[in-house]
């Protein structure tokens, strides 16, 4: 039950990772750059995957607002910078998110003798964000926001509370509680060097940390210098972490450097590149680590994306392959494909799939599913999840107490079913 409990979890993510991923394109450091520059940049709803799941714009409702952006795009932009020179007082936002959904599954096909052996999950969870911004001078804003959970307790967590200041527009620093990341990863979410080594197939959050960054812009390139701590630590000068990143554009290309140090002496680097052919964009980032008398180790992590504006279907493709002797993902290598089409912009329906593979014990996982958007604070989801690959792989668990299987094979099946209601106030 347990282990059914944490693949109908797994695919619940997936699919919320499925929708926001093609909004990947905007690494995370531009994106807190637009945040220093714009109070309302930063989405309180970006610290929950509820709330991503739940927020996530149908493609539908992409095109159209691409469609309609043109013509108000004058008057937004005076707007805009009108807000950015003048004074703003302490305004308050939030959102309210509700998810239920259901689940059942099988330990072996279901189509056979199994029938009567499921295992059932129903599961209610409720998100009330609030937000608030204040801007009490042109180049110093602070932001903060909370997030109280009924699922099924009360739960109150403090997401973000940090302050932005400009100096000159030359120099954007940033300080306090946020949510920082370095990732460019599609499906997997193992592209941020700030957890590197251990990095964690499937994380859509990313994590919260008490930081100072600094960004400063030159031209199209960039350089960002943080100094942080895990939220919830001890804050001490004796555990910071110093990080580094460095952005060069070359017309269609961009190149990155990153370092990270760790008090312990470890030193991690990565080094990445993007480009665009024919529409179609590929990335392909490359980790290392040094410790100090452990040696070196290497990770790489590779994603090919392409978008079709008609009819409105996307396909992405990535590799992941992990090294790091200090994770517990020891020579994980890992093929991934994601797709998602629209058949018709003005139904709000959309279909999915995804497939992952573990090279490294021949195991997977394979889910697809379909999303319905009649209104834009509603959202209904359907799909399953198949999983294959021999009894204790990557993706197929030990089967139940009581259970035997005549093969060293084990395909667990599932089917889940969802919906989501937003509301911004």
């Amino acid at each position: 039950m347990r282990i059914f409990k944490r693949q109908c979890i797994a695919g619940l993510l997936l699919v919320a990772l499925l929708s926001i991923a093609g909004a990947q394109d905007q690494s995370a450091d531009e994106a807190a750059s637009d945040a220093t520059a714009s109070p309302e940049s930063t989405s309180p709803e970006a610290a929950s995957p509820a709330a991503e799941s739940a927020a996530a714009p149908s493609l539908a409702a992409e095109s159209a607002a691409t469609e309609n952006s043109a013509a108000p795009a004058a008057s937004e932009s005076s707007a805009a910078l009108e807000a950015l020179q003048s004074n703003e007082p302490v305004t308050f936002s939030g959102t309210l998110i509700s998810t239920l959904g259901g689940a059942e599954g099988w330990p072996l096909n279901p189509i056979t003798t199994h029938l009567a052996n499921t295992g059932k999950v129903l599961g209610f969870s409720m998100n009330n964000i609030l937000s608030f911004d204040a801007r009490p001078d042109p180049d110093f804003r602070v932001h903060g926001s909370t997030d109280v959970q009924v699922s099924p307790g009360l739960n109150m967590n403090i997401d973000e509370v940090f302050f932005d200041y400009s100096l000159k527009d030359a120099v954007f620093i940033r300080g306090g509680q946020q949510a920082l990341s370095w990732d460019n990863s599609r499906i997997f979410g193992t592209g941020d060097l700030l957890i590197y080594p251990n990095l964690t197939p499937v994380s859509t959050t990313p994590p919260s940390w008490i930081a100072v960054k600094a960004y400063a812009p030159i031209g199209s390139d960039g350089i960002t210098a943080v100094a942080l701590e895990p939220s919830g630590s001890t804050v001490s000068l004796t555990t910071i972490m110093y990080a580094v990143k460095g952005d060069l554009a070359f017309g269609k290309f961009e190149l990155t450097g990153e370092g990270l140090y760790r008090p312990s002496g470890e030193l991690d680097y990565s080094v990445y590149a993007k480009t665009s052919i024919f529409d179609i964009d590929l990335y392909a980032q490359a980790f290392g680590s040094w410790t100090p008398g452990s040696g070196y180790s290497v990770s790489t992590l590779e994603n090919v994306y392409w978008e079709s504006t008609s009819p409105g279907f996307k396909i992405y493709f990535e590799h992941w392959y992990n090294d790091a002797g200090s994770s517990s993902y020891t020579k994980d290598n890992r093929l991934g494909l994601g797709s998602s089409w629209t058949p018709d912009e003005n139904l709000g329906i959309k279909l999915g799939l995804l497939w992952t593979h573990a090279l490294l014990d021949s195991s997977g996982l394979v889910m697809p599913f379909i999303t319905y958007q009649p209104r834009s604070y509603i959202t209904f989801t359907l799909g399953a999840i198949g999983t294959y690959g021999a009894i204790g792989s990557t993706y197929a668990s030990a089967l139940p107490p009581g259970y035997s299987f005549p093969f060293p094979w084990d395909e667990k099946y599932s089917v889940f079913a969802k919906v989501d209601l937003s509301m911004s106030y």
